[in-house]
């Protein structure tokens, strides 16, 4: 009786977010909103792919002081770009995870909760990846 507990409440937890998913009506356009988020990470990409390209033509006839205060400032500009771009998708998913969750009837609000809490985390553990992978390249940056 012990061992079916535990067992219960894993799969429960495990299949929980698979529930906002199942049935008539719900599910409905997650397709549609991960391809948009994909697309607005690819025009925001190339964006600054197209900004960096003309950024670089303009500094072939600057002075190397002026070129790496330019250089400075412009990676700057494009770093609060990111940061400002990645806050807003942060704030898609969760507007659209919020909106998941109100849509669902069958959940309790402790069982909300419990989604919320885990997407949180899972949102922590992606910015926590990223700052160490960004660490590590600055490194090896440093000891070229």
């Amino acid at each position: 009786m012990r061992t079916i507990r535990p067992v219960a409440y894993v799969l429960s937890v495990t299949l929980l977010p698979l529930s906002l998913m199942a049935g008539p009506g719900r599910g409905e356009g997650m397709k549609e909103f991960h391809q948009s988020q994909r697309a607005k990470r690819q025009s925001h990409t190339e964006k600054q792919h197209e900004e960096n390209k003309a950024f670089r033509e303009s500094l072939k006839d600057m002075p190397p002081e002026e070129r790496e205060a330019a250089i400075k400032a412009h990676r700057e500009q494009q770093m609060t770009e990111n940061k400002e771009f990645h806050e807003m998708m942060k704030a898609e998913n969760k507007a659209r995870l919020e909106e998941k969750l109100a849509a669902n009837p069958n959940l309790t609000e402790a069982q909300k909760n419990e989604i919320r809490a885990k997407f949180e985390a899972k949102q922590k553990e992606r910015e926590d990846a990223f700052k160490a992978q960004r660490e590590k390249m600055r490194e090896e940056r440093k000891k070229q």
